[in-house]
């Protein structure tokens, strides 16, 4: 995977100062860009758990970053990795009925 990967991967990897500047360099076509298993980072962001204990302000920096996935890659929404699961797919399993969880499914459903 690439950077993007890891930024969309559990919450709490990277601090938001780290995901803003990230997302000012990213590159056309890295946000459909898979990873070995098929995953974009749009997969990752969805079937990351967030923590409890996770900063308000990397909240709101992943937060903004599903909704640039979304805005630059749309198709991803739809895309399937290797066993043939969505983003949706991964943001409902294990679904802890929480704020973050329910926001990724509303964002992917509108998208």
């Amino acid at each position: 995977g690439t950077l993007l990967h890891v930024a969309a991967g559990p919450g709490g990897a990277l601090d938001d100062a780290t995901i803003y500047r990230l997302m000012a360099v990213l590159r056309e076509n890295s946000a459909s860009e898979p990873d070995a298993d098929g995953r974009t980072p749009l997969h990752r962001l969805c079937a990351a758990r967030e923590r409890e204990d996770v900063d308000v302000d990397v909240a709101a920096a992943r937060h903004a970053l599903l909704e640039r996935l979304l805005r630059d890659a749309p198709a991803a929404a739809a895309s399937q990795d290797d066993k043939g699961w969505t983003p949706l797919h991964h943001a409902c399993a294990g679904c802890d009925d929480d704020a973050a969880t329910l926001e990724k499914c509303r964002a992917l459903v509108e998208a």
